[in-house]
């Protein structure tokens, strides 16, 4: 009938009647959409099944329950299991819902399956790449093999699983020539010597070099960490003359030194010294390395944050040639034998730097004593230094409450304080957490104390330090 008359809307309504009849709903839904579509709009019997077809969608629509929905996440992940990779990637075009469930779940997506491919999919489908950060184990070459065309890479991140050898960074820079970031958390000595290697001669686009190593050196002098021509003449062009970032983490399984960077080398009577130094770097963190006298020589004036961690120093106990460092805001040394009374004052109060971070933490060799002389000669020759809005002293030798309150009353803008493994007591916190409540001009108004292994403090200072608004981290 709905062939013979396609204006009789009686054709329709049967079929769709005896579609219900047989538990056929889709279909009837069906029948009612195609004569809504053949049935002009003026037709007097058009209203009727408008609302047959809503009402008959309205009831359909209250069955339907999305599954992912109503099951447990941990059975939602076993239906998936069963799924080829192909029908995920399929399920992900169902709904923005099932794409944004899918599509978090990261273990779906750690093995990659195109075998099922409609046609054939090329080794590279992203040429136009710029980060590339993988935390698992792999064969560098193969990494770099399928990688290749990538000429817009600007970030490459391998993590300490991923080992790389330092004759390999050659390629890497001259096969990325984009590349503005690269972190290597695993770097392999390899047969060279310092000042040898054919990296570019330039280097416009590197901003940031991470160079980790924990291999136990085969060679004289281990070559894991070198950087060839890092040094420049102020009188020459740098080779890295957009370097924002350097950081370089020595850490063999027996210690063995690493001189970072080595001393100037003995010019005859008549020959004048050519000063050098690092590339403009905004950031220098240095762990586990040697450090020789003329060290503050070298860093660039451009300099903002310098860490450095463990590590030794080659003879004496001062530093040659001390360059004004007027942009450094963060000092941190950490478990540096080196740090002592002559060596802190050089980096601090020599080079006039302004600091506003200052970190001395588990020197053995720099005690309060040391601490006072150099507050002493910070007032005098770099009062800037006394805006400091974080100190940290960890497990500094004759911190005492007494020490601890002198010290405090000279920083008045300090906002965080690290005495962790410090022979402090309650005092110090109740002294600190008065200030604050009151707003008294002696203390500093603290927002963070740190106590981690204070011995003396109490479980009871801790509460009334918090009760008071000041945040106590143990």
């Amino acid at each position: 009938m709905i062939k013979q008359a396609q204006d009789d809307e009686r054709g329709y309504l049967r079929c769709a009647k005896v579609l219900l009849l047989e538990s056929k709903p889709d279909k009837a839904l069906q029948i009612y959409e195609y004569g809504l579509k053949v049935l002009p709009s003026g037709h007097p019997r058009r209203g009727l099944m408008e609302q047959l077809h809503k009402k008959l969608e309205d009831r359909m629509m209250l069955n339907r329950q999305d599954p992912f929905t109503m099951l447990p996440l941990e059975m939602a992940a076993l239906v998936i299991q069963h799924l080829s990779f192909k029908n995920i990637v399929g399920i992900l075009r169902v709904c923005k819902g099932w794409e944004r469930f899918f599509g978090n779940m990261r273990e779906l997506w750690m093995k990659i399956d195109l075998s099922g491919a409609r046609q054939k999919v090329p080794g590279l489908r992203c040429p136009r790449l710029e980060h590339l950060e993988l935390w698992v184990n792999h064969d560098y070459k193969d990494i770099f093999q399928k990688f290749k065309r990538c000429k817009y890479l600007k970030t490459i991140i391998f993590s300490a699983e991923i080992a790389v050898p330092h004759s390999a960074l050659e390629k890497i820079l001259t096969q990325f020539p984009k590349l503005e970031r690269i972190e290597l958390w695993s770097v392999k000595h390899s047969p060279l010597t310092i000042g040898e290697g054919n990296w570019p001669r330039s280097l416009l686009n590197l901003k940031s070099i991470t160079l980790a190593s924990q291999q136990a050196a085969s060679t004289t002098p281990p070559s894991a960490l070198v950087i060839p021509n890092l040094n420049h003449s102020l009188t020459d062009i740098p080779n890295y003359p957009n370097l924002q970032e350097l950081r370089l983490d020595w850490d063999p399984p027996i210690y063995r030194p690493w001189l970072f960077f080595p001393p100037p080398s003995h010019f005859d009577e008549e020959e004048d010294e050519i000063p050098i130094q690092l590339p403009p770097l905004r950031r220098l963190e240095l762990n586990g390395l040697t450090i020789s006298s003329n060290f503050c020589s070298i860093l660039p004036s451009t300099l903002m944050h310098l860490s450095l961690r463990g590590g030794s120093a080659v003879q004496g106990t001062h530093f040659d040639g001390v360059q004004k460092l007027e942009r450094l805001a963060t000092l941190m040394m950490k478990d540096a034998p080196w740090v002592n009374a002559a060596t802190a004052n050089a980096i601090v109060c020599d080079t006039q730097a302004p600091l506003r971070v200052l970190h001395i933490d588990e020197c053995f060799n720099f005690t309060s004593n040391d601490f006072k002389i150099l507050f002493h000669d910070m007032k005098m020759r770099n009062p800037d230094a006394l805006e400091l809005t974080e100190l940290s002293l960890v497990q500094l030798q004759g911190s005492d409450d007494e020490f601890i309150k002198a010290t405090c009353t000279q920083l008045k803008k300090l906002k965080i304080l690290n005495l962790s493994k410090t022979s402090i007591t309650g005092c110090t916190i109740r002294d600190l957490a008065d200030a604050k409540l009151s707003g008294s001009s002696e203390l500093p108004t603290l927002d963070r104390l740190y106590v981690r292994g204070c011995e003396r403090v109490s479980s009871d200072a801790v509460a009334y330090g918090r009760e008071r608004g000041l945040e106590i981290i143990t």
